[in-house]
């Protein structure tokens, strides 16, 4: 998927790869630095395990054989060369993008632990959990008013690869969520002090955090004991707790933010293979060979759009009869088991559902500017804000 992006890129945009580059956030990607370094009996940065090769040691991502293949297929009359910037992610030699030159280069936007000047802090419009975020300047760009770091971070297009699956905690993880998580760095000081592990949105404060648990999933968050990894109570017994715009806010906080910096951004979601059972890989989680890629210049609106794909068992026009019938608000419904009762049993008979009607984040994203739920006015309303 990522080899045939970058190649239509290249191939009919002339898009140079040394002007192109990979940023990934994993949640897993620390965790799997320190793992595989152990493994191999020496560093292997998280760079590496995007790439997928270091030496002798595979495991990882794999964008090392997107680079393989990008330069087999590579037109002769390209000067470029995808294979260059290879070398740099194995040695974990740090590069910004304004100095990258000719070399294609992976960014972990996790990393600001040991340079804090690798990020920014933006203010968030309209904010509901964050009233500011700190991001990696290769997505947001150099302080305008930086003098001393003029053009190591020009910004970027922002083209935001999600894979489409279901989610345990949130309806699907797509196109909003890729972002709405993903963007906020784990390693990210709480502080001006580098090094230290006290981290702004992940935890546990250690060298390697894993869960960006400090960003609020739900809308009762507990203040947690960081020693003892348990939450809080106060003097009545009572547990400590805040509330929150809960996922939703968290999600648009960023994006929102994001957005002010005049970053434009694609989607384009895999659904070459949908997760459509569960996104956590221990066994359950089912590819379901479905062949699709989608893409919109709107985040909301190709959401809601995966989202009525992915949750439909009724066909479209029986769907749309009864939404009329009954004042729903999506014909885009499921058949589910609904429990009734035949003379003294309880028995399965069959019902309509759809989580559409409970799932509040495409409106409430619609309500803060992230994106439009209606595709065709997404489009027009986007591509207006960017000639604007």
């Amino acid at each position: 998927m990522m080899a045939a992006l970058m190649r239509w890129f290249h191939d009919n945009l002339d898009i140079d790869y040394h002007l192109m580059m990979l940023g990934e956030a994993s949640t897993s990607s620390l965790l799997l630095e320190s793992a595989f370094s152990r493994q191999a009996g020496r560093t292997v940065t998280s760079e590496a395990i995007f790439e997928g090769r270091s030496e002798d040691f595979y495991g990882g991502w794999g964008f090392y054989f997107v680079r393989r293949y990008l330069a087999e297929r590579h037109p002769p009359s390209h000067t470029d060369d995808p294979m260059r910037g290879y070398e740099e992610s194995v040695a974990g030699r740090y590069l910004p993008p304004g100095r990258a030159g000719d070399r294609l280069r992976v960014y972990d936007l996790n990393k600001l632990g040991d340079d804090p000047s690798r990020g920014r802090t933006v203010p968030v419009p309209g904010w509901a959990n964050f009233p500011e975020v700190t991001l990696h300047k290769a997505i947001v760009g150099d302080e305008p008013r930086d003098a001393d770091d003029p053009g190591d971070y020009p910004g970027c297009v922002l083209v935001n690869v999600p894979k489409f699956k279901i989610h345990a905690q949130d309806l699907i993880t797509n196109a909003t969520k890729n972002l709405g998580i993903g963007l906020y760095p784990t390693q990210c000081p709480s502080g001006a002090c580098p090094g230290q592990t006290s981290w702004k949105y992940a935890l546990p404060p250690s060298a390697t955090p894993s869960f960006k648990a400090k960003l609020p999933h739900m809308p009762w968050v507990v203040e947690m004991d960081a020693a003892a990894n348990l939450p809080v109570k106060d003097e009545n017994g009572d547990y400590a707790a805040t509330k929150t715009a809960g996922m939703p806010g968290t999600q648009a906080d960023v994006i929102s933010a994001v957005q002010d910096q005049r970053v434009f951004m694609v989607h384009v979601s895999d659904a070459i293979d949908t997760i459509n059972l569960n996104h956590n890989p221990e066994g359950i989680a089912v590819r379901i060979p479905e062949g699709y890629v989608w893409s919109s210049l709107d985040c909301v609106a190709m959401d809601l759009l995966c989202s009525r794909y992915c949750f439909k068992t009724v066909p479209m026009a029986e769907g749309l009869r009864l939404k009329e019938e009954n004042g729903w608000t999506t014909e885009f419904v499921r058949h589910v088991p609904v429990a009734t009762i035949e003379g003294r049993n309880i028995v399965t008979s069959e019902g309509l559902d759809s989580p559409l009607f409970r799932y509040n984040l495409y409106r409430y994203a619609e309500e803060r500017g992230v994106g439009r739920r209606h595709g065709d006015a997404a489009r027009i309303a986007r591509r207006a804000s960017w000639e604007d």
